[in-house]
């Protein structure tokens, strides 16, 4: 080859490298110079008039960013697919916050600015998991459906429905409505709840909203999601979230202040310790002062009778192991109480605490002038200590039994809370006492201890060889003293307690 042809060649490869050089500035600066291209163009017609050469650059440039954008459209379609088109797709299938109209910047070459992408995150966490974004959701139960069947009879008509909304088992549910209400009831042949008693609608609203607190709601992530099972090991109960995983103990149902139950049960024992005390004589002695000289006295220097003394050194020992802590304990002598050896229990509140009454005075009088010349035989047999310890214990039987009224008044309080509230405050305590007296139930109550104390205190021995000749001596007690005595003091007093409690009710409130 020769110099001439040499030297073309190198000139040639010279002017091709330049055009190269062109070539990447114009891709690598592609938008800066469309940017620039265009603002001689807004300004005037300078491009019209300007050489041939600056022409064919402009031809050039134009050329070159149109590629370009062409490159850059499709660049960016592909990364929108691949990057957010799955994640549009679900937020629109499952409820986004933009719907149908897509991502604010599709269809554009800008980027997408902070408070889009963040209300982009919001909508899919809201259409995924709402409590994340600070929106609980709330769960709505239909209200109970309440009428009344009857004059003493409640029937909530939409019981399993809420069971089934709540997720839980009926009986469970009905043992705490029925334990929170104090009363009885059973589910009828339609699955709806019979319950005894006169209750409000806004009463089992009260009622369910505690039962969902306790045994329904998750106390970590409020969900009502959750599941209720005992633990076959230790029989403890747990609360379990099927949301956030936590899990808790519950408290076991507890039973409330079953006053009807408890009362049935202290007929009972009041029977028996009667049948005990019958079998010794009198024994006036026992609750003669300074007969027995027992070494205890009375604040004014009077020696204590022997029922007196062992009655408030029984209160002493039982006292100090926190006895007289219930709320429906009374002691005798609540004055000289002993400090407790025993950490104290926290109760429920039941009753009011500004209307706490006992009349244990009134009881000790009632038993020693009217119950005991009745069921024990004059005369003296010596047996002082026994005849004591079983006078205690049936002084104790009737307190208990006497002073309950203050459920018995807290529980129809509750019930008729706008009448009693209005005599109350009248302070009419003959009104009171004529609404909470049901003479029916009184006579149902009468003959229910008639029959208790002929079945209890038959002495069969004596009825077999016929050595008692009358009817009554079959007996142990005669069951026409056991009626006699709940018609004539029991119930009296119990009433008289329940007054005196209603009266004081609002004391507290007022105050």
């Amino acid at each position: 080859m020769s110099a001439e042809e040499v030297a073309a060649a190198a000139e040639e490869v010279a002017a091709l490298a330049v055009d190269d050089d062109e070539l990447s500035l114009d891709f690598g600066k592609k938008k800066k110079k469309k940017s620039k291209a265009k603002e001689p163009a807004a300004e005037g017609g300078e491009g019209e008039a300007g050489a041939g050469a600056a022409a064919e650059e402009e031809d050039e440039l134009s050329l070159d960013l149109s590629l370009g954008k062409k490159k850059k459209k499709k660049k960016a379609k592909a990364r929108g697919e691949d990057d957010f088109g799955g994640l549009e797709e679900s937020g629109e299938g499952e409820g986004g916050e933009r719907g149908g109209q897509g991502l604010p910047w599709e269809g554009s070459d800008r980027d997408y600015t902070y408070e889009e992408l963040l209300d982009r995150v919001f909508g899919i966490l809201k259409a995924h998991n709402p409590e994340l974004t600070g929106e609980r959701q709330r769960t709505k139960l239909k209200p109970p459906q309440v009428a009344r069947e009857g004059t003493k009879k409640t029937v909530f008509t939409n019981f399993m429905d809420l069971c089934k909304s709540m997720n839980r088992n009926h009986e469970h549910v009905l043992q705490f409505l029925l334990a929170e209400l104090g009363t009885s009831g059973s589910l009828d042949g339609t699955q709806r709840l019979i319950v005894k008693g006169r209750f409000l609608p806004k009463v089992f609203e009260t009622v369910l909203r505690r039962y969902i607190n306790d045994y329904v709601l998750c106390n970590s992530c409020k969900s009502v999601d959750t599941l209720l099972d005992r633990d076959s090991s230790t029989r403890i109960m747990f609360l379990r979230c099927q949301q956030c995983s936590a899990s808790r103990t519950v408290s076991a149902i507890k039973t409330g202040f079953q006053a009807r139950t408890t009362l049935i049960r202290l007929e009972d024992t009041i029977i028996f310790s009667l049948i005990e005390r019958a079998q010794f004589a009198r024994n006036d002695p026992v609750y003669e002062p300074d007969a027995i000289p027992v070494p205890g006295f009375r604040p004014d220097g009077r020696r204590y009778s022997l029922l007196e003394y062992l009655l408030r050194e029984t209160e002493q020992v039982h006292g100090r192991i926190r006895r007289y802590t219930s709320p429906d304990e009374n002691a005798f002598f609540p004055e000289e109480l002993p400090p407790l050896v025993l950490p104290p229990i926290t109760y429920e509140q039941v009753l009011s605490s500004c209307a706490r009454v006992n009349i244990n005075s009134q009881v000790l009088s009632m038993y020693l002038e009217h119950l005991l010349p009745e069921i024990a035989a004059p005369g003296d047999d010596h047996n002082y200590g026994s005849s004591a310890m079983n006078d205690v214990t049936a002084l104790q039987a009737l307190s208990k039994r006497i002073h309950y009224g203050m459920f018995v008044a807290e529980a129809k309080f509750r019930k008729q809370t706008a009448e009693y509230t209005e005599l109350i405050r009248r302070r009419d305590g003959d009104a009171i006492m004529e609404l909470l007296t049901d003479r029916a139930v009184e006579l149902k109550v009468i003959e229910r201890v008639r029959l208790k104390a002929a079945t209890f205190g038959q002495d069969l021995g004596s009825s077999s060889d016929g050595s008692g000749g009358g009817g009554s001596s079959s007996y142990k007690v005669r069951p026409e003293v056991v009626a006699a005595l709940y018609e004539q003091w029991v119930m009296p007093l119990t009433k008289q307690v329940e007054v005196e409690y209603l009266l004081r009710r609002l004391d507290g409130e007022s105050s």
